[in-house]
């Protein structure tokens, strides 16, 4: 089936679409099933790209069905190419991408979402082609390729791992030049969409006990120092809003330190719930104002890809799904595990 006939099916639901916090029901990201279909056009879309090639009408294009195995089921997809004509390279990799945005929107359309940090940022402006100050640009494809490169790798699409290794990249650029990171990525009220004020008010703490008590959440006790001069004395560098970069990485690095009964894979789940906004509202900063330029200058890359993608903790992306291309459709793009790992250059 087309994706729209798949969307509207009876079988689809609130529940299997979206993820939701459940101390608070606030939706937090996609479901298990649509994360796995939109990871498997992403990874479709980059093998396509990354060839110098396009589909160019991907929602016509694409057929969906369940394929049953033994430890379960999983969104089989099928692509052709049946592209309208005359389209140009850079329009076809402008319509991907914007097929995909739509894929998104059209889900959230279908359940009347508006309260979702992630999915907001995702269907902002700035990672599509509509407004009037992206024209001058298109005619650069590596300018398309960024733009393809951000939605592809937004954190809307992560799960757990992904969340990890986005996480210790960002800390990595930022020791890069932390002053100029401060700069650049500023995560309070002087940009109100990716204002990250008051993230300390958000970490669980039990009222029954101190707060830096070895039984709190993994999240509250990375917040105290554990040792030297001043053990359980809190870490006051996190009061500034730019700290919540450190703090991210303190909870993958030490979380299971501070706590071994608990998994990592867990710690990182209620990271994501008690702060779902904060890796959309990092990307989108790091997309809006890294530019080639300061790259260069300051952080020893030629561009915001190269930045992310290489060297140390090179964040590779959300690239787990499987995807099926039989013969009777296109079967250009190759699946082999390189070029799953393979972002646009």
């Amino acid at each position: 089936m087309e994706f729209r006939e798949w969307l509207h099916h009876p079988s689809r639901t609130f529940n299997g679409m979206w993820e939701v916090n459940p101390e608070n029901q606030k939706i937090i990201g996609l479901g298990r099933g649509f994360l796995q279909l939109i990871h498997g056009v992403i990874i479709y879309l980059i093998a396509l790209h990354e060839q110098n090639d396009f589909n160019g009408n991907l929602l016509q294009n694409m057929r969906i069905s369940r394929k049953n195995v033994v430890s379960g089921s999983y969104w089989d997809l099928e692509f052709r190419i049946n592209r309208p004509p005359n389209l140009s390279l850079i329009k076809g990799i402008v319509a991907d991408v914007q097929h995909l945005r739509s894929m998104v929107y059209l889900a959230a359309k279908r359940f009347s979402l508006k309260d979702c940090p992630a999915l907001c940022l995702f269907l902002n402006q700035f990672y599509g082609f509509e407004e009037s100050h992206f024209s001058d640009d298109l005619s650069s494809l590596s300018y398309v390729k960024k733009i393809a490169y951000f939605n592809y790798s937004h954190p809307l699409f992560f799960n757990d791992v992904n969340m990890a290794h986005f996480i210790y990249k960002v800390y990595e650029v930022r020791k890069r030049n932390v002053s100029e990171f401060n700069r650049l990525i500023r995560l309070n009220d002087s940009i109100p969409i990716a204002n990250m004020t008051g993230w300390l008010a958000r970490i669980p703490v039990k009222l029954n006990m101190w707060p830096c008590h070895d039984m709190q959440s993994p999240l509250r006790q990375v917040l105290y120092y554990r040792q030297g001069q001043h053990p359980y004395a809190f870490r006051n560098y996190f009061n500034c809003s730019n700290e919540v970069v450190t703090y991210l990485r303190s909870v993958c690095e030490h979380g299971r330190d501070v706590n071994t009964k608990e998994s990592s894979g867990r710690i990182l789940k209620e990271l994501h719930q008690v702060l779902p906004d904060a890796l959309s509202k990092i990307h989108f900063l790091l997309h809006v104002k890294f530019s080639d330029y300061i790259c260069r200058k300051h952080f020893n890359a030629n561009n915001i890809v190269d930045l992310m993608t290489n060297d140390h903790f090179g964040y590779k992306g959300s690239f787990e799904s499987i995807v099926q291309i039989t013969s009777s459709w296109h079967v250009k793009p190759s699946f082999d595990d390189k070029k799953r790992k393979t972002l646009l250059r």
